[in-house]
């Protein structure tokens, strides 16, 4: 399993977050990060409260370009995920099992906002 991310390009850790505050858990015992390392043995999934915290900044982070819907704490990201295949900085995770692609029909977010009405034939061209 991995995190659920846009584009696949991006690194980071699964930690234990508080289910009130949403902050990374830590040991009372150790002080240190609690992360997710077991799976459940009746569903395969982490257990509930593990999230994927991506690094923003450094040499894991370096080259990501999207998606700014996604984890908008990376430095580097400055764009939409999209569906240009040859560029992994940009590319459109289908795959990722998340909200947007369960509502938008695992469509990038610049191909929803650039056939949009706002966009659509040319309107609004950057």
């Amino acid at each position: 399993l991995e995190g659920v991310r846009c584009t696949e390009l991006i690194h980071g850790i699964l930690q234990m977050t508080d289910p009130v505050t949403g902050k990374p858990m830590v040991d009372p015992t150790t002080h240190r990060p609690m992360y997710c390392h077991d799976l459940d043995p009746n569903t395969g999934l982490y257990p509930d409260g593990c999230e994927f915290i991506p690094y923003p900044a450094g040499p894991l982070a370096a080259g990501v370009e999207a998606s700014v819907m996604d984890h908008v704490n990376v430095r580097s990201m400055a764009k939409f995920c999209d569906d240009d295949l040859p560029n992994n900085h940009t590319r459109h995770n289908y795959d990722a099992p998340s909200r947007h692609n369960r509502l938008c029909g695992h469509r990038s977010t610049w191909d929803i906002i650039s056939n949009s009405d706002d966009f659509a034939n040319g309107k609004n061209a950057a």
